[in-house]
């Protein structure tokens, strides 16, 4: 039986800096665990979020022949969570005005 998704939730780096190698991390914890304990061929990024200072992570199977995620997937993942935010605040001000 395979997994649906992994998770990892760490606390967020002071220093700025330090976030690349701190979501890279992550990344690794995760794309380690898929491969080597569930034996998953590829991941993608399913979902990323922050609560009280504590960064969260979540990935599941990569479909077809997917790698494992990489930073620059989780950056192209944070840019669609962005727009979408973007996207539900401008329809919640519309119906606002409606």
């Amino acid at each position: 039986m395979s997994s649906l998704a992994l998770h990892v939730a760490d606390k967020r780096p002071e220093d700025p800096a330090d976030l690349t190698g701190f979501y890279a991390g992550l990344l690794a914890v995760l794309n380690d665990a898929a491969l080597n304990h569930h034996g998953w061929t590829g991941s993608v990024v399913a979902d990323l979020g922050e609560i009280g200072g504590y960064v969260y992570m979540k990935i599941r199977p990569g479909e077809g022949d997917e790698p494992f995620a990489t930073i620059e997937d989780l950056r192209a993942f944070r840019k669609r969570q962005a727009e979408e935010a973007r996207r539900t605040e401008e329809a919640s001000k519309q119906a606002r005005l409606i």
